[in-house]
């Protein structure tokens, strides 16, 4: 599905600047482990961020929403959103503890970050890898220059 640029990149943004808010700040040397084998400061974590999911989502819902066919795409785009904070797997800071810095893919378990999930979920997955391989730690605002991206 070819999305416009209107609706996905919006959406993208505002899952990143939550994700990279709300994740980056994570520290520890482990990403977080499955839900039944977490510790109470995992859970503790992903509820955090979860949390923060649930404000972006509820302002999706209530931003202006485009028509038509936009519209049921971009409707798409926000039940993947929620899928994803839903499954609570989310990248790991290793190497900023305690900084929000983001990770665009994690190094060690190739979970992707909300941007890359959305992106590789409308089928860019070319444009995942290339940014993470150039900048795994990039803020999505210094992505607006990317045509591929944009």
């Amino acid at each position: 599905m070819r999305l416009s640029r209107f609706v996905t990149l919006p959406i993208i943004a505002v899952a990143a600047l939550a994700l990279v808010a709300a994740a980056a700040r994570t520290s520890g040397a482990h990403s977080l482990p499955v839900a039944g084998a977490r510790s109470g400061a995992e859970r503790r974590e992903v509820a955090r961020i979860q949390a923060h999911f649930d404000s972006v989502l509820a302002e999706l819902q209530t931003s202006d929403a485009p028509r038509g066919a936009i519209s049921a795409r971009r409707a798409a785009l926000v039940a993947t959103l929620r899928a994803y904070r839903d499954r609570g797997v989310f990248p790991h800071n290793y190497d900023f503890p305690g900084r929000a810095v983001p990770y665009f893919i994690d190094r060690k378990t190739g979970t992707l970050c909300a941007v890359a999930h959305l992106l590789d979920a409308t089928g860019r997955r070319d444009i995942v890898e290339r940014v993470a391989r150039i900048d795994n730690n990039v803020w999505v605002a210094q992505l607006a220059t990317d045509s591929a991206f944009t």
